[in-house]
């Protein structure tokens, strides 16, 4: 992971100046990763008081076999079928997926924010929690 163009030392110190909190779903399929890599920069650039947290759990892959079985689980979804929900044939290619994601919402990232994240990395999140999560920690 390159950060050097999106986490400037200027720009940086500006979030520990101004006590800035930044919500970012940015960790794409390694929240963990990315928040590791921030980390590794802030201290790089000797910001000891920038505390990262990484909200995860949207990365659902190896639980997707079992929730397919499960009645109720996922509906409305088939991988391998038409937008009516008919079954078109399977074919092998298609049951190997990159990833198998489940948005998460706003609660992680308010925990993060009370827990004193000045920056949060989120995986797949949903649109509304960048900005609810913080809310929730502001009220």
């Amino acid at each position: 992971t390159h950060l050097g163009h999106s986490f400037p030392t200027r720009r940086s110190s500006d979030l520990v100046r101004y006590k800035i909190k930044l919500v970012v779903n940015a960790g794409g399929l390694d929240p963990v990763g990315l928040k590791t890599a921030i980390e590794a920069l802030a201290a790089k650039q000797g910001l000891s008081s920038v505390v990262v947290a990484a909200v995860h759990g949207d990365d659902i892959q190896s639980s997707y076999p079992v929730l397919q079985r499960t009645e109720g689980a996922i509906t409305g979804f088939s991988p391998f079928g038409d937008t009516d929900g008919t079954r078109v044939e399977e074919k092998e290619s298609v049951h190997k997926f990159l990833s198998v994601n489940a948005y998460v919402g706003a609660k992680g990232i308010a925990m993060a924010l009370d827990r004193g994240a000045t920056i949060v990395v989120t995986g797949r999140c949903v649109d509304s929690a960048l900005t609810l999560g913080p809310c929730l920690h502001a009220l």
